[in-house]
């Protein structure tokens, strides 16, 4: 029962450090917060200053994009068409070989008399 007291205690001594560094990393990120503040604004002023330019950018690079998007497409077509096509090779060369050796050993079809 004495260890689960002494148990106790220490639990709540690492809770109460725990605490204290809270309370103190708080204390430092307001302050930093509010040193950077100043900088904070003028990013975002200058974010507003630079947004049309952004914009008119965004407008000239969209048909690129969607041209690089329209070929982006085809490649993943012909890539899925491919991935079904490939296996069927050889089932493809074994036809081929079939109709190869029937075309060899068949007897030459009679010449026509007129």
């Amino acid at each position: 029962m004495v260890t689960l007291i002494a148990l106790g205690g220490l639990v709540l001594t690492a809770m109460l450090v725990m605490f204290a560094l809270g309370a103190i990393l708080f204390v430092v990120k307001m302050v930093l917060l509010l040193v950077l503040l100043p900088f904070k604004l003028v990013g975002f002023g200058l974010r507003l200053l630079f947004l049309p330019i952004k914009l008119a950018l965004g407008l000239v690079f969209l048909p690129v994009l969607a041209i690089a998007g329209i070929v982006g497409v085809g490649g993943l077509v012909l890539a899925g068409i491919a991935s079904l096509l490939v296996p069927l090779v050889p089932l493809v060369l074994v036809g081929v070989v079939i109709w190869a050796l029937v075309k060899a050993f068949s007897r030459p079809s009679a010449a026509m008399v007129r």
